[in-house]
């Protein structure tokens, strides 16, 4: 039959798909429809090329001969083996799994093709990755195919055999086999395809679904009736429902009543028709009861077989809606300030098409404003000058290339006009529209016309300044005065810029405090510079500007230059203060000697120095002999004074010796020069003399005592020069000071010696401070000092030298150091105090001792450390007869308690210094804590015994009074309550006596493994069986915990404590609780039994682990259960520790070892 009739190809004629594979010799494969009884199956169809001599003979139909076909078998039978092959491939393709799973099955089979496929093997390389069959090893007996995906080379599949095989016609494989092997390839390619395209959309699938569920929009599906099938999960964010809430029901019921005709509408329009984007926008129902505007956009897909319904999308607009409300408010509100202004005010496109305008430009124009909107500004140019049109255009195209405002002032024919254009933007920042501003200030031209007409022509400096002191405005004459042109400073100077920077600070405080107060000015001297750098000197007054609200907008004002006056008055000033200084100044001699000698001026500090008035010496030139007696000086002196009259010499610091009135001899330092009048005659001389006779018998002194010190000392120049040195140090370099002087230090000193001490003088200049070194040589060593001296530019000129030989000061030190350290990690404790108690030094043990660091105690009075009854200064007396002591004594620590020490200390007495005490010193709190207890058990131990004797005694009494009162409590009824009495009592005896037995017993019997647990769960037990705890609540919070000690000891040490715990109940307290808990650390184990009973005040905690210590009244305790249950837990490696308040509880702290 015809192949067609039952199966059909998707893609193309069958007819031409088979000449294809017959032609080309391929293998070709695609979809196609199976006609299977009543259905079609949707298959994939592999067409394969038969050779044709097995094709010849399958059509002839003629008898075959056997060798033939047995050749049509064979060749029949590997390409079923092909085919089967490919059919696996096919079913492993289908199965849910992944791509990596997929290839290693294919590798399993597709070694089936071959001729010998039980010793065939097959390997996949894909992607880097590899997928083998299990029998797989290298060999070169294979086939192999590319894996071609998308035109790339992806990987290869391999097949081939393990060992050899027979050949035929010395081929190993068939064509057929190469062939198939290829099909393989490109069917392993189509489905990693498929595989990654199924990846691809899963992946797509749900990137959508998370768009949909995160959507800030609202999406939505209703079927024909408006039922809502599906709604996303941002409906919440929206309407504050739940999908839940909503699906189900029909959507109009969440619109607005008065918008519902709108929505039904549009529901029609988009059911009749299919396909197209239906848009509105209406209000839906808020879950709150408000509403919210919304946009609405639906489509439907009805007859889409995945969707099957309409699609609706809401985006909620509310806060849009409002915002563009509240715009056209204000737009209405902004027209209607507009029109009130007197300004004119247009709006433009940028090709001069009007989109608006204010009355006031209307009227301007002289046409109504609807008349005007919509027309091109080009229209009216025949309004304007063509130079004022042409700017105004010009600056409009400006303003939308630079995207800036643009502000100008024109002259439009007989009136001016402050305008200003804003540029309008779109949405990409493009400027689409001007906006025109133009105010009308003819009036305030013409103002400032006449105003600079007058201010031009003014030697004063007129100026404008705003808020922040910039000129706004200056006059001309500003050249004149600080020689700027105004349009150098207005916008761009700050009026105190202009300021002298030694006034600029004050002055600018100054002005702005005027600023402040909005106050009017008047003659505010001020320095300023003037651009040259010269100084100028103003004279400024100014009023203050204010906008309409009365806001200060600055200051307007002029400036009066007074420059020359200052000068004048300067000039004044400095000679006054010359004369002054000369005359007036009680400390200076001061005489004035004419062309002969002949004294003129002689002030009051002269005749204080010389003894001689001024009525004795004025007139004449006896003064001469008298200061200078000695006629050969007295010559040498006056020579002196007329070279300096006659030839004009100056003399500075020349000293002479006078001899004074009263026969004293003085030395005075002058400083002369002579005087000349305007016209250049030469009039005499003024001196001035200073008495420096002090001065120098000071020096004198001095060079003695630094000559008479062991210290060595030099003065030099920068360069090396020695100016000065005592004798000591011209001893060390072993020559005479007069042989040193004048020469270098480097002579003096060997080469690395001189190099370091010129490093030392260069770090010296370069820090300007004094430098200090110590250095070693020659076996000793020495302390040096660099001082700088400056001049009066503060340069180092000169550098003096101090050396001290300290060598046994050092070895001094080191012995000191030596000291400190062996007392500083001494494991006792040292201290060293002068006579008065003042701490000087304190190792960190004896600090620590007494709760301090080292630190904090030196310095300190040593009675800080002592107790209220002791002190080591106690004994200073006994100290300084005998020189030493040894006591044990009480200090005090730092949080206040008293602990013993044994001290022995040493008297230290040094020629130089005052004497001082030294202490070493141990705490010997536990040897005194050891020693009492020992004499506690001893004296224990005799108790003990005593205890024991008398509890014998008194037992068998006692045990007569118990059985006689129990027998007649069955024989008396009537007396009862008296015999519960006298059993009660007897009990408590036997309680009592059972203590005092304990006590006496007090030793460990038998260790073993215990746990804690049980034995204070029967302590518990015990302790309920004899006192009344029926409301006392007990918690054993103890886990498992198991330790070796005597569970009998232990249990009487639980009991003692539970016990004392029970019977501290407060009887104020609605509940009494005891709680005993446990906890674990490293070997030891801590046990808590806390209460909310009583408590216990700070004297009975000091008192309560002591024996026959008790609170209870007489005849109810021996006070020994506290004191027994502690020595149990001593015994167990712990012992016991107590917190308590009063009225507050206790817990009682048992540490016992695991």
């Amino acid at each position: 039959n015809d192949i067609s009739q039952w199966l059909y190809i998707e893609e193309g004629e069958l007819k031409e798909i088979l000449e294809e594979v017959v032609n080309k010799k391929k293998h070709v494969q695609l979809k196609g429809k199976l006609k299977a009884d009543k259905e079609m199956l949707n298959v994939y169809i592999t067409f394969f090329p038969v050779e044709e001599k097995i094709f010849a003979l399958l059509q002839e139909r003629k008898e075959i001969k056997e060798d033939e076909w047995r050749y049509v078998v064979h060749r029949l039978k590997e390409r079923l083996k092909e085919l089967s092959c490919l059919h696996a491939i096919e079913i492993i393709s289908r199965k849910n799994a992944s791509l990596e799973k997929i290839l290693e099955e294919i590798a399993s089979i597709a070694g089936n093709i071959l001729q010998h496929s039980e010793l065939a093997y097959c390997r996949i390389i894909l992607r880097g990755k590899e997928y083998s069959s299990s029998n797989y090893k290298k060999t070169n007996l294979m086939l192999s195919a590319d894996i071609i995906i998308d035109g790339r080379k992806e990987g290869t599949i391999e097949i081939g055999y393990i060992m050899p095989v027979p050949s035929e016609d010395g081929k190993i494989f068939f064509e057929e086999e190469k062939k198939a092997l290829q099909h393989i390839a490109m069917r392993i390619a189509n489905i990693v395809e498929y595989m990654e395209a199924k990846e691809e959309l899963r992946k797509s699938r749900e990137y959508f679904q998370m768009l949909v569920e995160e959507s800030s929009d609202i999406i939505m599906v209703i079927d024909e009736n408006a039922t809502i099938e599906y709604i996303s999960p941002s409906i919440k964010k929206i309407l504050g429902f739940s999908p839940e809430e909503v699906v189900g029901r029909s959507a109009l019921e969440f619109v607005h009543p008065e918008d519902l005709e709108t929505a039904m509408s549009k529901f029609e329009e988009t059911l009749n028709k299919p396909a197209k984007v239906v848009s509105t926008i209406f209000r839906a129902s808020h879950k709150n009861g408000g509403w919210r505007m919304v946009e609405v956009k639906g489509r439907n897909l009805m007859d889409n077989p995945v969707v099957r319904g309409i699609i609706i999308n809401f985006h909620d607009i509310t806060e849009i809606f409002e915002k563009e409300k509240r715009i056209r408010e204000k737009e209405r509100k902004l027209r209607a300030l507009i029109n009130a202004a007197h300004d004119l005010v247009l709006l433009a496109k940028t090709d001069g098409t009007i989109l608006d305008l204010n009355e006031a430009m209307a009227k301007a124009i002289g046409r109504k404003r609807e008349e005007i909107i919509g027309t091109n500004v080009e229209e009216y140019k025949k309004y304007l000058p063509p130079s004022i049109y042409e700017k105004r255009i010009e600056n409009a195209k400006k303003v939308e290339k630079t995207k800036k405002p643009v502000r100008f002032i024109d002259h439009g024919g007989k009136r001016w006009f402050d305008n200003c254009y804003y540029p309008i933007f779109d949405e990409k920042g493009k400027v689409v529209e001007i906006a025109v501003f133009a105010r009308d200030i003819t009036d305030l031209k013409e103002a400032e016309e006449r105003f600079e007409q007058v201010v031009e022509n003014a030697n004063e400096w007129i100026w404008e300044v705003d808020v922040d002191g910039i000129y706004t405005y200056s006059s001309s004459a500003v050249e004149k005065i600080l020689g700027y042109k105004p349009r150098e400073i207005v916008g761009k100077k700050r009026f105190y810029e202009l300021f002298h920077p030694e006034d600029k600070e004050k002055l600018k405080e100054e002005a702005f405090r005027i600023f402040k107060n909005k106050e009017p000015f008047r003659n505010f001297l001020n320095r300023n510079i003037h651009k040259n750098g010269e100084e100028r000197w103003l004279l400024t007054s100014g009023v203050p500007i204010f906008d309409v609200r009365g806001n200060l907008k600055g200051y307007r004002g002029l400036d009066l230059d007074i420059t020359e006056l200052k000068k004048a008055q300067k000039e004044i000033e400095k000679l006054n203060e010359y004369l002054k200084s000369i005359i007036e100044n009680a400390n200076v001699w001061l005489d004035v000697l004419d062309a002969e000698g002949n004294v003129v001026i002689w002030n009051r500090a002269a005749e204080e120095i010389s003894g001689y008035k001024k009525e004795e010496v004025i007139g004449h030139a006896k003064i001469w002999e008298w200061l200078y007696p000695d006629e050969e000086y007295k010559k040498k002196i006056f020579e002196k004074a007329m070279a300096i009259i006659e030839r004009g010499e100056v003399v500075e610091n020349f000293e002479t010796v006078i001899r004074t009135k009263n026969g004293e001899r003085k030395i005075i330092s002058w400083y002369s020069k002579r005087i000349i009048d305007k016209d250049g005659n030469i009039v005499g001389s003024v001196a001035l003399g200073r008495d420096v006779t002090k001065q120098r018998e000071i020096e004198k002194l001095t060079k003695t005592l630094i000559d008479a010190t062991h210290d060595l000392m030099l003065l030099i120049k920068k360069d090396g020069t020695i100016l000065n040195l005592n004798d000591a140090m011209a001893r060390a370099f072993g020559k005479k000071r007069e042989e040193i002087i004048g020469k270098n230090v480097r002579e003096f000193l060997p080469p690395d010696v001189y190099e370091r001490r010129v490093a030392k003088v260069k770090e010296m200049k370069r820090k300007k401070k004094p430098v200090r070194f110590i250095d070693f040589r020659n076996g000793r060593w020495f302390d040096n000092h660099l001082y700088p001296i400056f001049d009066e530019n503060g340069n180092v000129v000169e550098i003096a030298v101090f050396v001290r030989d300290i060598t046994e000061e050092r070895k001094f030190e080191m012995e000191a150091r030596k000291f400190k350290t062996i007392a500083d990690n001494a494991n006792y404790g040292v201290v060293i105090f002068d006579m008065d108690g003042r701490i000087s030094y304190a190792n960190e043990c004896f600090a620590a001792a007494h709760g301090y660091k080292a630190k904090e105690i030196v310095g300190k009075n040593i009675a800080l450390l002592s107790s209220k009854h002791q002190s080591l200064l106690n004994l200073k007396d006994e100290i300084v007869k005998r020189g030493y002591f040894t006591a044990e004594i009480y200090q005090r620590k730092k949080n206040g308690s008293e602990f013993p020490m044994l001290a022995s200390g040493t008297l230290i007495e040094d020629e130089q210094n005052p004497p001082y005490i030294a202490v070493t010193a141990i705490d010997i709190t536990e040897r005194k804590q050891m020693e009492e207890r020992l004499i506690q058990q001893k004296r224990l131990a005799s108790l003990g015994r005593l205890a024991a004797v008398v509890a014998h005694e008194l037992n068998t009494p006692l045990a007569n009074i118990a059985i006689t009162t129990q027998y007649l409590m069955e024989k008396m009824k009537d007396c009862r309550e008296e015999l519960e009495v006298i059993k009660k009592e007897v009990e408590n005896a036997s309680s009592i006596i059972e203590d005092v037995l304990n006590f006496s017993r007090m030793k460990i019997r038998e260790r073993k493994e215990v746990d804690i647990r049980e034995i204070v769960e029967k302590a518990i037990e015990r302790v309920r069986r004899v006192y009344p705890a029926d409301d006392i609540i007990f918690q054993n919070r103890i886990k498992e915990c198991r330790i070796i000690g005597d569970e009998q000891r232990l249990l009487e040490c639980f009991v003692n404590i539970i016990k004392n715990a029970v019977m501290a109940k407060d009887e104020k307290k609605k509940s009494h609780y005891v709680i005993i808990d446990a906890s674990i650390a490293d070997d030891m184990i801590e046990v808590k039994v806390r209460d909310n009973g009583v408590g216990m005040d700070e004297e009975v905690k000091k008192e309560a682990l002591k024996p026959f210590f008790t609170t209870r009244p007489m005849g109810e305790g021996t006070g020994l259960g506290l004191f027994i249950a502690n020595w149990v837990a001593e015994e167990h490696g712990g012992g016991i520790k107590i917190k308590s308040k009063k009225g507050e509880g206790t817990e009682v702290m048992v540490k016992i070892r695991r």
